[in-house]
């Protein structure tokens, strides 16, 4: 499980090469302790398996992505800025044409 994980994750982080996460929607929230700790083990290769989808919620989105590949996508503050606040004010119906084009 992965409280059992993250209470023995220094006992086994240096044995471990391939992380598999089954309902890894469970890590899309960056500030939790398990994410947090799975985040710091040193295995090359990380695979989140999950059935729910992530609601387009674009926080849980980065949170899932740089679980997988870190450093793939701009750090969490640069990527809300750039993607997600251009991204959700283009879906506000008060949106300029200019803010659409731009989300």
């Amino acid at each position: 499980s992965y409280d059992q994980l993250r209470l023995h994750a220094d006992a086994v982080d240096a044995w471990i090469d391939l992380l598999i996460c089954d309902e890894g929607h469970r890590l899309k929230s960056s500030s939790a302790s398990t994410t947090q700790r799975l985040n710091a083990m040193q295995c090359r290769r990380r695979v989140l398996l999950t059935g729910t989808p992530l609601q387009n919620n674009l926080n849980e989105f980065w949170c899932c992505c740089n679980f997988v590949r870190p450093m793939l996508l701009p750090p969490s503050g640069v990527f809300q800025r750039v993607f997600k606040h251009p991204i959700e004010r283009a879906q506000d119906t008060t949106a300029s044409g200019q803010e659409v084009a731009i989300g």
